[in-house]
């Protein structure tokens, strides 16, 4: 079977903390201290005519995270990317964990292969972008930007970047600054669904990427934020709903620099031969977690790393009887 996307890097104004608050320590915020001007992966009809709306196969569809991307062994995924970043004029690729393709259609920019297919596609370009699903491969993975660092574009002038002459010398100083993609931040990123078909029906699919916001990145930032999905603190971030005797599926990721630790209030899972209620994130890993529902009340979801909690890595989740 051909799965066949059109996906658009988009902007979009968004503010993470949409009511003004933080409802867990009680700290207040004004639009302006947490709004920012993000890119993000968007599903559109064929050619890219119009928004495809919200559904359970592709998600939110409104940029953070990017549609949710799925497929079934021997699938060939077919991903159209359009570069529409007209805010920041930077380059932007598509770049999938879990599937096989060659290596043209990796996504992946380096100063040593800087003219590689599909490895920086400019505002107003596209790129195809063709894989196979893997037996092997059931399961959560991400997808997510890997083009030219953002720290490189901005020292080297649009005009002579679009020139194509990508080769650039960096600089000494934080290996952060100078070479981190800044994919978790800008917003581009989404998760891709590898699903089989012997599975059991699932009730509750919950879609989570654990990300950081750094204001010294991003312009218009009082501060540094932790997100779940492009929202920060309780009442912002993403509230997940269930009934008892639900069958729930958790899909978890985090993408960045910084490791965490998923955690839910009230419950357990079955993970590895033995019960666990939390799951340790590196930075560009997934997975999946999957139990039925038994325990009703409104429980708390979050990071259990304490400055990312406090930083706004927290939501809510709602189990009724």
């Amino acid at each position: 079977m051909i799965r066949e996307y059109w996906i658009q890097a988009d902007n979009l104004l968004r503010n993470i903390a949409a009511n003004g608050r933080d409802d867990s320590l009680g700290a207040v915020y004004t639009q302006s201290q947490t709004s920012y001007q993000f890119v993000g992966y968007r599903a559109y009809t064929p050619q890219w005519q119009e928004l495809l709306p919200s559904d359970a196969d592709i998600g939110a569809n409104d940029g953070i995270p990017g549609p949710v991307i799925r497929g079934r062994a021997g699938d060939t995924i077919v991903i159209h990317f359009r570069n529409g970043d007209t805010h920041y004029g930077f380059p932007h690729s598509v770049h999938a964990h879990g599937l096989l393709y060659s290596p043209d259609n990796d996504g992946t920019w380096t100063n040593r292969d800087s003219r590689a297919p599909g490895s920086a596609v400019f505002p107003g370009e596209n790129f195809t972008y063709r894989y196979t699903v893997p037996a092997n491969a059931v399961g959560s993975w991400l997808y997510y930007d890997y083009s030219m660092p953002e720290s490189l574009v901005r020292r080297k002038p649009l005009r002579n970047i679009q020139s194509r002459g990508l080769t650039t010398e960096a600089q000494p100083g934080d290996p952060d600054k100078q070479y981190m993609p800044m994919a978790s931040e800008l917003g581009l990123f989404g998760m891709v669904v590898v699903e089989n078909s012997l599975e059991a029906h699932v009730d509750r699919e919950n879609i989570v990427v654990f990300h950081d916001l750094y204001s010294d990145d991003l312009g218009g930032l009082s501060q540094d934020f932790d997100c779940v999905n492009g929202r920060s603190f309780l009442s912002n971030t993403p509230t997940f709903h269930a009934t008892v005797g639900d069958r729930v599926r958790w899909r978890v990721a985090a993408l960045g620099k910084e490791k965490h630790v998923f955690h839910i209030h009230g419950h357990r899972w079955m993970s590895k031969g033995k019960y666990t209620d939390t799951l340790i994130l590196a930075p560009g890993s997934a997975a999946t977690i999957e139990y039925i529902e038994e325990s009703p009340g409104r429980w708390l979801y979050h990071c259990h790393v304490t400055e990312h909690m406090m930083g706004g890595m927290a939501g809510v989740y709602v189990v009724t009887a």
